[in-house]
């Protein structure tokens, strides 16, 4: 429930489009942007040196400004679906199987502690952690009820079951 709680930063959510077009993210999108740039700027160039009609250099810039818009991840109807999915955690968390579930959590936390038989502690990766501290306000605001566990920075001292446990054998 705690996954589903949390809010993508806009930031985040260019750099995760941009993962889902291209094999190198938001660098590869740099790089695109840059080409078109110099493409136009070589336009304009070949334009006053007289090489370039009016009409050549229009064209140009009306495919750039075409090429600069298909570049941007949010613009196919692929991105606008995953930005819905992103919009609507709970949503895309249910269509996930339990193997996706499971990647995800690996991807979100370095660890999760048990004391008995319950969750204690989950510590987030770096990344994840104010999302998931804010997801933690969210779930409690909206439940009125205590998270179970804490979401830590370091995680606690072991359980003196489980190493008096693992000791023993």
């Amino acid at each position: 429930a705690l996954v589903t709680r949390m809010c993508i930063p806009e930031k985040w959510r260019e750099r995760i489009l941009a993962y889902l077009h291209y094999d190198e993210g938001m660098a590869q999108v740099a790089y695109e942007r840059e080409s078109v740039r110099q493409r136009l700027q070589r336009a304009a160039e070949l334009y006053d040196r007289g090489h370039y009609t009016r009409d050549k250099l229009a064209r140009v810039e009306v495919e750039c400004r075409r090429q600069s818009r298909a570049i941007e991840p949010d613009a196919t109807p692929a991105g606008q679906d995953a930005l819905a999915l992103l919009d609507n955690l709970p949503a895309l968390w249910e269509a996930l199987t339990d193997e996706e579930q499971n990647n995800l959590y690996r991807i979100l936390l370095n660890g999760v502690y048990v004391r008995g038989k319950a969750i204690a502690e989950i510590e987030p990766q770096r990344p994840f952690q104010t999302l998931l501290e804010e997801a933690a306000r969210r779930l409690v605001g909206e439940t009125g009820a205590p998270l179970p566990y804490d979401v830590v920075d370091d995680p606690g001292a072991p359980d003196p079951e489980l190493v008096a446990l693992l000791e023993r054998t």
